[in-house]
């Protein structure tokens, strides 16, 4: 990762949203991070991710930061999108 990356407030999913394959991709890589005992930081940076209108009731995205995500019209039913605290 450049100097830029650490700098920029804006993640690499800034502004986009994933297909749905991608989602799942996300959300299966994070449920393994939190398995594996979420020490190192979350194998996807979500900053910006636009996730309007995404299905994720029973999803948990604790510890994700979802700062800046726009979360609109999502379902959020039994979710948990606690965020990581920043160090």
């Amino acid at each position: 990762m450049s100097a830029d990356e650490h700098t920029d407030s804006r993640g690499p999913w800034y502004g986009k949203r994933p297909s749905k394959n991608e989602l799942r991709a996300i959300l299966r890589d994070h449920q393994n991070w939190l398995a594996a005992g979420a020490k190192e930081k979350p194998p996807h940076d979500l900053r910006g991710i636009d996730l309007r209108e995404a299905k994720l009731s029973g999803a948990d995205l604790s510890g994700a930061n979802l700062s800046g995500a726009d979360l609109s019209g999502a379902i959020l039913t039994e979710a948990n999108i606690e965020g990581r605290e920043r160090t």
